[in-house]
């Protein structure tokens, strides 16, 4: 799961949790709730890392 660090809707703790309960991986990005578009060249990043390194 992808979540913004400053999030002003719901805490990073949120995700950690719910990271924690579903087995997923967690990364927070430098930025609110909309991470997508605040950060898509990280957002990116992390798609790839997970989809195992796909050229983008």
């Amino acid at each position: 799961m992808l979540w913004g660090e400053r999030d002003a809707y719901a805490a990073p703790e949120y995700a950690d949790r719910i990271g924690a309960v579903t087995g997923a991986r967690v990364v927070r990005l430098d930025c609110g709730h909309w991470w997508q578009r605040e950060r898509p060249e990280a957002s990116a990043e992390a798609f790839a890392a997970f989809w195992g390194g796909i050229e983008h």
